[in-house]
């Protein structure tokens, strides 16, 4: 469990990374339909039940000339294959996730 924990942590890590202009959250859901956040992870541990699914929320400000706002949005990733090649899978969420608000504000990104 403790190896899961930890490359779950790296996995993040390595998200927020590939850009800090994302501002990320990630939450855990169990087989029994409970939701575990990243610092419950990193205090608590992994969840005694199964992880069906990460969710990545994805929440990008921004500051234009004649407005301000915030874009989200957010993804559902399979544990198993992010924990497999955490390198490869994060870069290409944050590339996913920058395609998306790109298409949205094209002059910010």
């Amino acid at each position: 469990m403790f190896v899961m924990q930890r490359r779950l942590l790296s996995f993040f890590s390595a998200i927020r990374a590939q850009s800090d202009r994302i501002e990320w959250s990630f939450f855990l859901r169990t087989a029994d339909n409970v939701t575990w956040t990243e610092q419950m992870l990193t205090e608590k541990g992994m969840p005694t039940t199964w992880v069906l699914s990460i969710e990545a929320n994805a929440n990008f400000p921004f500051a234009g000339k004649f407005s301000r706002g915030c874009f989200s949005t957010q993804r559902i990733i399979q544990p198993r294959k992010a924990i497999r090649n955490f390198a490869a899978e994060s870069k290409s969420l944050v590339a996913d996730v920058l395609a998306e608000f790109s298409r949205r504000l094209p002059e910010i990104t």
